[in-house]
């Protein structure tokens, strides 16, 4: 049995091509293994909020039954990433970088002490042997090209996946689609993309 998390942060509803290309990825994985089980995070529904003052105690707490609303939320999201083999994390690129839902779903699954630890030498994440998915969308190119610098999103949440351990990485990304030449065959391109992942 295959477990898949899927996070959703799209607010674009059928419109979004990241979302388009994540039934794609889930299609993939029924056809790959006999048996997947998805659990689907959809970040605009869950609507998760952002950290205020009052939750510092929860994150600088190591207990994962520390008694607040922000810690019950907080394990909840965490034990759906425990229970995952391969983590799909859909993003558009939003003004060059993720979704302000998804930055909260990173505060709230980023707990020192539970889901990394300090060592001298550095974070060292306790989720370690899964695989993680990105699939992005953008309205210009920033994979290659002058506009490479400014994608700030990727490599934000490769970096956060690695302090907690998750090193296979792999992505899919839809590209141009605000340039019309390059918007034409964008979600083609795509998919075959996902036709090449490794899963």
């Amino acid at each position: 049995m295959k477990n898949v998390l899927i996070i959703q942060s799209s607010p674009a509803g059928e419109n979004s091509k990241t979302r388009q290309l994540i039934e794609a990825v889930k299609n993939r994985f029924s056809k790959e293994y006999k048996e997947v089980e998805f659990t689907e995070r959809d970040l605009v529904k869950t609507n998760l909020p952002h950290v205020q003052f009052d939750d510092i105690a929860t994150l600088f707490s190591h207990d994962e039954k520390f008694q607040s609303p922000f810690n019950t939320r907080s394990m909840e999201l965490i034990n759906e990433l425990r229970k995952a083999d391969i983590i799909v994390i859909g993003m558009p690129m939003h003004n060059f970088s993720v979704p302000s839902n998804l930055k909260a779903w990173i505060d709230h699954t980023s707990r020192a002490g539970i889901t990394f630890t300090y060592t001298a030498e550095g974070p060292r994440g306790t989720l370690g042997g899964k695989k993680a998915i990105l699939v992005t969308s953008a309205g210009g190119v920033y994979s290659s090209g002058p506009a490479q610098s400014l994608d700030f999103s990727e490599p934000f949440v490769k970096t956060w996946l690695r302090v907690l351990g998750v090193e296979d990485i792999q992505s899919v990304r839809v590209e141009g689609l605000s340039v019309p030449e390059l918007a034409v065959n964008a979600v083609a391109n795509a998919m075959r993309d996902v036709e090449r992942l490794k899963l």
